[in-house]
């Protein structure tokens, strides 16, 4: 579920820091600010997909975390309590990026940034209905991985 819900998020944020590039010429973070007040459909949509591989509740992200915590927790639960940090250094870092990104006083240069055009918003929504859909219900995938698993762990069985 993890590995679905990181391809999803991760896909529609790296086609949006392309997007960025294109616009801007630069990854540079230091140029950029503002870009909420005019790429108000831009923001929405890098936020849902931030969010998404944050791991929010209702997100496809959060299924997949929560299986992983819930099951390494019975074994090594040292690990993961250090896995919780860097989940929330990760936080950190993207919020921090959305706030360097899309909040605070917009540049000059950035004054004539294009917000999303009907292509690249369509190319998008695929992605981000399916982490919110996943992140709602997330039974298609996990009945797939249910069943490869127990299949997988027959073949163990009659190994023995």
């Amino acid at each position: 579920m993890q590995l679905v819900a990181h391809g999803l998020s991760t896909g529609a944020l790296f086609f949006l820091a392309g997007l960025i590039f294109a616009r801007t010429g630069s990854y540079e973070l230091r140029g950029l600010g503002g870009l909420r007040t005019v790429a108000p459909t831009f923001a929405g949509v890098m936020g849902v997909a931030l969010f998404a591989n944050l791991g929010l509740p209702g997100l496809a992200g959060f299924v997949g975390e929560f299986f992983i915590f819930r099951g390494a927790w019975a074994t090594l639960p040292l690990f993961t309590a250090l896995a919780l940090i860097g989940l929330v250094v990760t936080a950190l870092a993207l919020l921090l990026m959305f706030q360097r990104i899309f909040l605070g006083p917009l540049g000059a240069k950035q004054r004539n940034f294009a917000d999303l055009d009907a292509d690249e918003f369509w190319a998008l929504v695929p992605l981000l209905a399916l982490l919110l859909l996943l992140g709602v219900y997330p039974a298609p995938i996990l009945g797939l991985v249910n069943a490869a698993t127990t299949q997988l762990a027959a073949v163990f069985m009659n190994a023995l």
